[in-house]
């Protein structure tokens, strides 16, 4: 099922984003290209950025507490929570899972590649990691609530193909040589705004 998703959100991109030319309520110039239309892509890159750097995080105290880097039924209750919010912002369900699918892979992704590392290393027991219920899934959850918000706004107003190639280019950059990200991880986050 989710490589099906997958599979939507990049016919999404491929067919609406480019037909696109007005924004909300169809008004003339708010479409692509525009000011806001390349700041609410530009946010949402921003924010794939931030969810991602909490999985280092989120891998610290799974591996602390000897928990598994997948947690179906998590994974379940946030594209709950997301579908529902972006049901309330006028998304289809189908899009907004296939871009969470992809958001949740790469996160996995990211935390398996810590937590193999860590096995590889054995390193000591982790001091002052926050707490996963208590911080990290509610930060979690408020960029997923914002992450929609933008996803939103970029699918009544897509940004220009060069903001967003330069954007995209730029966090990229940002994540990989950050050393802690590896790049199948931003690949894979980054892989639905690929044309």
């Amino acid at each position: 099922m989710r490589k099906i998703a997958f599979s939507l959100f990049g016919l999404f991109l491929l067919i609406f984003l480019p037909g696109c030319e007005t924004g909300p309520g169809g008004e003339p110039g708010s479409g692509r290209g525009g000011a806001a239309a390349n700041a609410a892509f530009s946010d949402l890159v921003d924010l794939v950025e931030e969810r991602l750097a909490l999985m280092y995080p989120v891998a610290k105290y799974k591996w602390r507490n000897n928990m598994p880097a997948e947690d179906f039924e998590r994974e379940e209750d946030l594209l709950d929570l997301v579908i529902e919010e972006g049901g309330r912002r006028g998304l289809s369900a189908s899009l907004v899972e296939s871009f969470f699918v992809v958001q949740l892979e790469a996160g996995l992704q990211l935390q398996e590649h810590y937590l193999a590392g860590w096995s590889a290393e054995s390193p000591e027991n982790f001091e002052n990691v926050p707490d996963l219920e208590g911080e990290l899934r509610p930060e979690l959850e408020r960029i997923a609530r914002a992450m929609v918000a933008q996803l939103a706004r970029v699918y009544t107003s897509p940004p220009s193909e060069e903001n967003a190639e330069e954007r995209l280019t730029a966090a990229r950059e940002n994540l990989v040589d950050s050393g802690r990200i590896p790049e199948k991880a931003v690949d894979i986050a980054l892989s639905p705004f690929a044309r």
